[in-house]
């Protein structure tokens, strides 16, 4: 276990912390050197006017940028559905469907990726077809998960699980902190939508 913990810290601190900021910081200056200064809209289309930059400046590298873009955004895509498809199978044959044959957790994953498609064309066909509106509308659902899923994993570390294996200490002081936050934001904006109407 602590092998495997040791692994799982580092591996997040190299993928996850350093990556991102590293990507975030190239990015942020990219963004700087080119557009800052000029007159671009508030929303996704100055990334096509940052292309136009760089390939005035390079005669190639925009293009580059846009399909690097293009091909992040659908790895990206790709991975989410992945995921929720292996989570959300994985849930439904272990907790509700384990004793069916009709349902293998195969089955189950192409059925759930397919959902997570219809739906997201419905939503692209309903009108959402806004970027900028999608992205708002991504995290704001995704914050107020991780306000349910962050206050769902304190409750099971405190109740349900053994205390050998369940977060201790600082770890769950974190937890608690991390839940506090996106209930904060979630309150906040749940007041600002209440607000609008």
């Amino acid at each position: 276990w602590r092998g495997w913990w040791r692994v799982a810290n580092t591996e997040q601190l190299v993928s996850f912390v350093l990556i991102t900021v590293l990507t975030i910081t190239v990015m942020s200056m990219l963004a700087h050197a080119t557009v800052f200064g000029r007159e671009v809209a508030n929303d996704v289309t100055f990334l096509r006017v940052e292309g136009q930059v760089l390939n005035e400046r390079t005669g190639w590298f925009g293009t580059f940028f846009w399909i690097i873009g293009a091909y992040s955004l659908f790895a990206a895509a790709l991975g989410i559905l992945d995921y929720m498809g292996r989570l959300v199978s994985d849930s439904l044959k272990v907790t509700y469907l384990a004793a069916s044959t009709r349902w293998s957790e195969s089955a189950l994953y192409v059925a759930v990726v397919w959902a997570l498609i219809a739906i997201g064309g419905v939503v692209l066909l309903a009108g959402f077809d806004q970027p900028l509106a999608l992205l708002v509308i991504s995290a704001v659902v995704g914050g107020f998960m991780m306000f349910l899923y962050s206050g769902l994993l304190v409750i099971l570390n405190r109740r349900v699980l053994p205390r050998v294996i369940g977060l201790r200490g600082y770890r769950l002081v974190v937890m608690a902190l991390i839940f506090l936050f996106f209930a904060f934001f979630a309150a906040l904006t749940v007041i600002d939508r209440i607000r609008g109407l």
